[in-house]
């Protein structure tokens, strides 16, 4: 039971970054809008995207199947 209860946890974590990371492109994309300065963009914040939405559903995909055994 532990075991998953750090699966879910994890799974929480990662979907808290996911949300605050788009949350933050779009704050940026807001204030460039209004025309306010902003740091350079790198590409680093959009590119980890896929990487934690992979992660998510991998260990979504762990704890559903994980007790059926």
């Amino acid at each position: 039971m532990s075991e998953r209860v750090g699966i879910e946890e994890q799974i929480t974590e990662l979907s808290l970054v996911i949300v605050n990371r788009k949350a933050w492109l779009q704050r940026r994309e807001d204030l460039i809008q209004q025309g306010k300065k902003v740091p350079p963009d790198t590409g680093c914040t959009a590119a980890t995207l896929p990487g934690l939405e992979a992660a998510v559903r991998t260990l979504e995909w762990v704890r559903d199947h994980h007790a059926k055994r």
